[in-house]
């Protein structure tokens, strides 16, 4: 099940998608859906929901074959997204419903055909970059590489770290509280900031992404923070 519910359908009609018997399969995900999206929690992906299948059903609601067909289209449509890291969704959406289609056998394999092809379509030694932005405002940007990379000078606000094809990695506010040391640490003398430099400081928060293969970590400074990127190896 998708974490947050907003996309908790799509494995339901991909599952649906996978029988034998697709008319009947889907009439009853269809009602699966229906009753889920009358508890509150679901109600915002039933509304996605809707808005997703509004052109696969006749006016009547009967399933067709070309309504069947759409739907595939769909899913199909749905996977091209997450190979090629369009997906509009969050990290951990697009995590969860990779993992919910590629169970699928159909679905896997058209995943893994898109990935080879795409592979085929790359320019060759391209390398993806990791870029941080602050508001709209790229602040930083470098390979990705085992080396960490630090942003000085960053000031509360709302910041986005992505690859540099534009795939977000994560987004949120930076707080006084994470980068002013009088807010992080309160009561400390200030002159103790000045003397814990470097790899000796704790970081204020720790930011683990791709499952710990990019960690970010953000310290406190006297009238500013740091940003410090690792990853556990280049890619």
């Amino acid at each position: 099940m998708i974490p947050d519910k907003k996309l908790f359908f799509v494995p339901i009609i991909a599952r649906a998608l996978q029988s034998n018997d697709l008319r009947r399969a889907l009439e009853e995900a269809f009602e699966e859906i229906r009753e889920l999206g009358k508890e509150a929690e679901y109600q915002e992906g039933y509304q996605q929901f809707r808005e997703f299948i509004k052109t696969a059903l006749t006016p009547s609601g009967e399933i067709s074959d070309q309504r069947v067909r759409l739907l595939k289209d769909a899913i199909y449509r749905l996977l091209h997204d997450l190979a090629t890291d369009t997906f509009e969704g969050d990290e951990e959406q697009k995590e969860a419903l990779l993992k919910i289609l590629r169970s699928y056998p159909e679905w896997d394999a058209e995943y893994v055909r898109i990935v080879e092809k795409l592979q085929v379509l790359l320019p060759p030694n391209i390398r993806i970059k990791v870029e941080v932005l602050r508001g709209n405002r790229i602040i930083g940007s470098f390979p990705v590489s085992p080396d960490p990379a630090i942003i000085g000078a960053v000031t509360p606000g709302n910041y986005t770290v992505q690859f540099s094809n534009g795939r977000i990695l994560w987004e949120g506010e930076l707080a006084k509280e994470d980068l002013l040391w009088a807010y992080a640490f309160p009561g400390k003398d200030l002159a103790m900031a000045a003397e814990t430099e470097g790899s000796q400081r704790e970081p204020t928060r720790k930011i683990s992404l791709l499952n710990g293969e990019i960690t970010v970590s953000v310290f406190a400074g006297l009238e500013t923070g740091q940003i410090r990127i690792e990853s556990a190896k280049g890619f």
